[in-house]
């Protein structure tokens, strides 16, 4: 059985980057998702990690999902709703259909500079 060690530090760099990017003090996100700025603050300085509930509450009004700030790499990719209908639409398809769909891809990608 493997067990995934969560890193209070990297969890909270990536809490900041979002806060940052979304210009939001730490102030700010703890009264807009209801959480005790205390308990932001014991993050901050790497005392404690918050219970996944407040995460969720974060997360919530930072639209940004949990698995981002849990996972164990910079890979995660979240989807956007109309992403996530593109992705279910491509996996109906025949493998023949995907090579058909990807050059067309391609072939608009290099049409508009890309």
């Amino acid at each position: 059985m493997s067990y995934m060690y969560l890193d209070a530090n990297r969890i909270y760099e990536r809490f900041e980057k979002i806060l940052v990017n979304k210009r939001l003090s730490l102030y700010a996100i703890a009264k807009a998702a209801s959480v005790n700025y205390g308990t932001l603050y014991r993050w901050r300085q790497r005392r404690t990690l918050p219970t996944l509930a407040v995460l969720d509450s974060l997360c919530s009004v930072l639209d940004v999902p949990v698995a981002y700030l849990l996972a164990a790499d910079d890979e995660l990719v979240c989807l956007d709703e109309k992403e996530k209908q593109l992705l279910d639409l491509w996996l109906g398809l025949s493998a023949e259909q995907k090579d058909i769909m990807f050059e067309l891809m391609r072939t608009m990608g290099k049409q508009n500079g890309g």
